[in-house]
């Protein structure tokens, strides 16, 4: 199998331009420069207007340092968000898509920053027809129907694109499909030489029961909903072709401060997800009662 590697931007280092924002640290820092100046001074206690003085100094050099990281996070894509992020990937004539239009009741459902991310990194390859991988993910992407896309050679001659729709499951439908094999047709962008093979993401459903062990005198409904939300986050990134759905992940997701234990009941085992595949689990399916520890 052939697939297109990007660099993974959550693991690069903090850049050197980033500063660590420390109060206490920053305070040492003003209250040793001043006694540089000042040697006679040594009342460092909190009435000293002097020490008063050199605090408001440190919070407003605090908030400045503060300033100057953000806006060297604006310039990296690694680190830009919203709509930094929005300017810094029209270089590469990118626009955030709308996944999901706004109406009168709900707002717009828009493209995350990891995805928008991603297809800046894949945009130089889409300078070219999509001959190479990289090219194939970046015009599989480049809508808001596809959310991800992995890009195969089984043979000689063959592309096989396996597409993850946005969407709940995230299964891609004929029409899906039917879109992408016009967007990637030989009159557009793939080179005559290539078959193209076209598939939807293997769903593989699954359904979650647990029972939280509580500590007594503790409120359960508010227990309960604090690990509901932490469980939904955990699916929510699960969410992508080949990750697996480990017990681990379950278990450390529910057991939110004031739950003693998890117990599992429903999967039994791992999940294990292949490339091709991905998991979905329906809010329906998501059972989670609570009783007292002992």
């Amino acid at each position: 199998m052939m697939q297109f590697t990007a660099i993974d931007l959550s693991k690069l280092p903090a850049p050197n331009i980033i500063q660590p924002l420390n109060f206490d640290d920053v305070l040492a820092e003003n209250i040793a420069l001043y006694k540089i100046e000042f040697p006679e001074w040594d009342a460092t206690v909190e009435s000293d207007p002097i020490m008063s003085a050199l605090r408001v100094t440190a919070y407003k050099e605090i908030g400045l340092r503060g300033q100057i990281n953000d806006g060297a996070k604006a310039c990296m894509i690694a680190k830009a968000e919203k709509e930094d992020l929005d300017n810094l990937v029209a270089d590469f004539g990118l626009v955030r898509e709308t996944i999901t239009p706004a109406t009168d009741d709900t707002p717009a459902v828009m493209e995350s920053d990891d995805r928008l991310r991603k297809r800046r990194i894949l945009a130089p390859e889409g300078l070219t027809n999509a001959g190479s991988v990289g090219a194939y993910m970046y015009w599989a992407m480049n809508n808001n129907i596809i959310e991800d896309a992995l890009v195969e050679t089984p043979v000689e001659g063959t592309v096989k694109i396996t597409l993850m729709a946005f969407g709940d499951s995230g299964a891609a439908s004929p029409s899906n499909i039917a879109y992408m094999a016009g967007v990637l047709s030989v009159d557009l962008r793939r080179p005559l030489t290539d078959n193209l093979l076209l598939e939807s993401v293997a769903v593989i459903n699954y359904t979650i029961t647990a029972i939280l062990r509580i500590y007594a005198g503790l409120d359960f409904a508010e227990i309960e909903a604090q690990a509901l939300e932490s469980l939904n986050a955990y699916i929510a990134d699960m969410r992508k072709m080949g990750s697996d759905i480990t017990l681990s992940g379950i278990n450390a997701a529910l057991k939110v401060e004031g739950v003693e234990r998890v117990i599992i009941s429903s999967p039994a085992v791992d999940i294990a997800i292949s490339a091709t595949q991905k998991a979905y689990c329906d809010p329906a399916n998501i059972n989670i009662s609570s009783e007292v520890a002992v």
